[in-house]
Parts: structure tokens; sequence; C-alpha cells
């Protein structure tokens, strides 16, 4: 018996994040892809399930709700339904604001927003054609060839 209750307090909490705002009514569905439209540029990230960074931004080609046989509604990003709570969308630059609290929908255990730069690895820089440097720290090996020269 002691062994099914540590089971249950390790699964349970394991679960209690998982789709928090993927069944939402109509009001925060019809919200959510009202700010969509707004902001199409959108990142996932949950750091619920153990994600460590937010996924690369995208840009939204297509965003609808269904309506379940339930009455509940999800909303679909290029035609993948997702959990809201785990979307955010680009507000200012860098800036990027989950999509269910925008729409109105509780949420547990997320961040309300994010800084995501638009290019997560940097682009390296073309440098073949400049001079070479040495590093402003070190003496140049021309300087050290004269000192031992001497």
């Amino acid at each position: 018996m002691k062994a099914l209750l540590a089971i249950f307090a390790l699964v349970i909490p394991a679960t209690a994040y998982a789709d928090q705002c993927e069944l939402v009514d109509d009001t925060v569905a019809t919200n959510a892809i009202a700010a969509m439209h707004g902001h199409p540029k959108v990142v996932e990230y949950c750091e619920p399930c153990g994600d460590k960074a937010p996924g690369v931004p995208h840009t939204i080609e297509h965003v609808a709700k269904q309506r379940g046989t339930d009455g509940e509604y999800s909303v679909t990003l290029d035609k993948r339904e997702v959990d809201l709570a785990y979307e955010y969308v680009q507000t200012a630059p860098s800036k990027y604001e989950n999509i269910a609290l925008l729409a109105g929908c509780p949420t547990s255990g997320v961040e309300p927003s994010l800084i995501v730069a638009d290019d997560p690895a940097p682009t390296p820089v073309d440098r073949s054609d400049a001079p070479a440097r040495d590093p402003p720290d070190r003496p140049s090996r021309r300087v050290a060839e004269v000192r031992s020269g001497c």
C-alpha cells in the first residue's frame, strides 16, 4: 500500500501541469486567436515539461479554433493543436508574452513573458580579407622573435 501511495505522489505532481490550457472555452480561444493575429511570431517553451530554453521563434501561417464534442475548444497553430500555456507571442523586438495569460486562461508554473533573441545562433562574420591581428592581451609573435634575437 505504501508503494502505491509513493507512486501516486510521484505521478500526480508531474501531470499537474499537463494540458493546462489545451481545452478552453470559446472566449479564451477567441482571445488567443486575436492575440496571435496581432502578433504572428511565436515561440514554444514548456518549463514544467523540462524544456531548458525556449524554442526557435517562427511565424504562424495558420491559426484556428475547433469545438470538441464536449463544447470546449482547442486552438491549432499551423494545423497542430497546442496548449496555450506553453506558447508565447512576440510583443516587442525580443519580448514574448504567454498566450494563455493574454487570452485569460489561468496557468501554473509558466513564465508570463520571455526575452528571446530572434536569431539564437550568432551569425559568423567573414573576416577573411581583414588584416591579421594578435589578441590585445598577448604580445605579438613578431615582438617575441625580435626580443629573442637580442
